[in-house]
């Protein structure tokens, strides 16, 4: 959908109203100024008083006003002095229908009325309509991990669903700490090319806040969604046997994930057959 694009088109009367207003405003116009025309040769012969004169003047006045206001009403609906003259060139009436035209370049998200639906302006909410080029990216920071996050600071962020990262900056950090789970709402603000990235989705988002740290890494393949989305590992807590862990993801590049809790350094981690121990697990 591009910006001044046609969303709709409503049949009103308050179009052919205006038109109607017009054409009467202009033929009284019209007809005053022949009246002024001709009261100023009278007066010029000295036939009539200026009273007389000034008064066919006013009137005329009076008439050129009442056109400008009714080409505002025109204006307001869309429709030109242009678009009148042509159908009373061919003798056809003025296509009193009037496009609702998109505000603004994106997508339609929401359709809200139907052929034949009776609306109001200013009070029926007809689409919704929203430019996917750029996301607001909703997510939770740790509040150990506060004092090295600040608005502006560049976020990568990634979905299984697409080979690719997407790009965005830390634009608000929340003002209080959910004492459930000690974490604070950020917003990323995250360039979507193609409109990728759909409402609802998850992603994994890593901030770069230019502080290093030593994190442990393991292949993409050992990380696994839990029945709450939540990402999870198996790790091996003696031979033969394995357990689910839930593990806070920092990070992905080249097919290994940064693991920042959740694991310690020397713990066997599986990667291949990871699957086969999820569903083993979902059917006892």
């Amino acid at each position: 959908m591009q910006k001044d694009q046609p969303l709709l088109y409503v049949s009103s009367p308050d179009v052919a109203n205006a038109i109607a207003a017009y054409r009467k405003a202009r033929n009284r116009e019209a007809y005053n100024k022949r009246i002024v025309d001709r009261m100023k040769e009278l007066l010029d012969r000295g036939a009539i008083p200026l009273k007389d004169y000034q008064a066919s003047e006013a009137d005329y006045n009076d008439a050129t006003t009442d056109v400008q206001n009714s080409l505002q009403a025109l204006r307001i609906f869309g429709i030109t002095t242009q678009d009148i003259d042509a159908a009373e060139k061919q003798g056809s009436p003025v296509n009193t229908e009037l496009a609702v035209r998109s505000p603004i370049s994106g997508v339609i998200v929401q359709k809200l009325v139907s052929p034949g639906m009776v609306i109001q302006a200013g009070q029926t909410v007809c689409f919704a309509i929203s430019d996917v080029s750029t996301v607001w990216v909703q997510g939770h920071i740790f509040d150990r991990d506060l004092p090295s996050v600040k608005s502006g600071d560049p976020v990568d962020e990634t979905n299984p669903s697409f080979d690719r990262s997407f790009r965005g900056k830390v634009s608000y950090i929340g003002s209080f700490v959910d004492p459930s789970t000690r974490t604070t709402p950020v917003r990323v603000v995250t360039q979507n090319p193609g409109g990728l990235l759909k409402k609802d989705m998850f992603v994994d988002a890593v901030v770069h806040t230019g502080i290093r740290s030593h994190m442990l890494v393991v292949p993409i393949s050992a990380v696994l969604r839990d029945d709450k989305n939540e990402p999870m590992v198996y790790v091996q807590s003696e031979p033969g046997k394995f357990a689910q862990r839930s593990v806070t993801i920092a990070g992905q590049q080249d097919g290994l994930v940064a693991i920042s809790s959740g694991v310690r350094e020397g713990e066997t981690v599986v990667s291949d057959g990871s699957l086969f121990l999820q569903f083993a697990n979902t059917i006892k």
